[in-house]
């Protein structure tokens, strides 16, 4: 995909979540931080830092799971390193807490392909499906909703209903855009 195409794609993505109603009724959103092949999510980053009732979320590895660590500003966004994949990348220390922020209204999620049906294509590890199992679960036992699953990815990888194989495990995102 052209890098034109890539920012076209990417700007496109971000203006039809936020013109979404689970955009405008969410206040703890989480986002993946893109790699270099992946939408760029810094436009969702920078419309969530711009909200003033909206907080950031990024997940960041630890061992076999993914924790959240909170973006604070524009600042801090801008002053995270990349990783040696390319991904912006905050330390952790600032660990989500359900109890201390409420839960998780809306979560993006990245993926190889995705299809119109909720499926997506994950790079293997399983990481995003323990993730958005385990937030969902510990969400709903504490009376709370299921936090609303976005995929975002380029044209290119959106492919019709039942075309991304899915197994037992694989987590159904509620939107694909």
């Amino acid at each position: 995909i052209h890098p034109h195409d890539r920012s076209i794609q990417s700007e496109a993505v971000a203006r039809m979540l936020c013109e979404r109603e689970e955009w405008e009724s969410s206040a703890n959103v989480c986002t993946y931080l893109s790699m270099p092949s992946e939408l760029c999510t810094d436009p969702i980053v920078l419309r969530i830092l711009a909200t003033p009732h909206k907080v950031c979320w990024v997940p960041v590895m630890a061992g076999d799971d993914l924790r959240l660590v909170r973006i604070r500003s524009r600042e801090h966004f801008d002053s995270l390193p990349c990783n040696r994949w390319g991904i912006r990348e905050p330390e952790l220390g600032d660990e989500y807490e359900l109890a201390s922020c409420g839960p998780l209204d809306l979560i993006v999620v990245p993926g190889l392909a995705f299809s119109l049906d909720g499926g997506r294509m994950g790079r293997g590890k399983g990481f995003y499906d323990r993730f958005l199992r385990t937030t969902q679960e510990e969400q709903m036992s504490a009376g709370h909703a299921a936090p609303f699953t976005v995929g975002v990815c380029y044209r290119e990888q959106l492919l019709g209903a039942g075309r991304v194989p899915v197994e037992a495990h694989d987590v159904p995102l509620r939107l694909v855009l």
